[in-house]
């Protein structure tokens, strides 16, 4: 070996940063996946308990679909809020309720009001 030559580089750093990179990337991904699973799961359970709300019934029929609004939901004062964009068979609106999930099927609607398209608005328990 020549004393002019330089020194072989270690791979060691580009090893490491693989490594930790891809342990990174993991990390992010399976947060995501998790993440997704439970606005899945929340989605499913509101359109389950508002399904079967009488209001919702007559007013937007059969949820075709279903959207949560998130910005409009972290404007919401309670911690159960949500915001929910719904399209049925009868008409589509947005529906402001409190959601709270009983167990992981199930999440029980106790409060909240339907804005249709055509600025209607109704509560959801009218008896209350």
């Amino acid at each position: 070996m020549d004393v002019n030559e330089p020194a072989p580089k270690s791979k060691l750093p580009l090893i490491l940063l693989a490594v930790f990179g891809g342990g990174a990337v993991l990390i992010v991904a399976s947060i995501g996946v998790l993440g997704y699973l439970d606005w899945n799961a929340l989605k499913e359970q509101a359109a389950a308990a508002l399904g079967s709300n009488p209001v919702i019934k007559e007013h937007i029929g059969t949820i075709q679909s279903l959207t949560i609004d998130l910005v409009e939901t972290g404007a919401t004062e309670g911690d159960h809020d949500f915001v929910y964009r719904v399209r049925g068979s009868r008409g589509s609106g947005v529906v402001t309720a409190r959601l709270v999930t009983i167990d992981a099927e199930t999440g029980k609607l106790v409060g909240g009001q339907l804005h249709l398209s055509d600025d209607r608005v109704f509560s959801l328990f009218p008896e209350d």
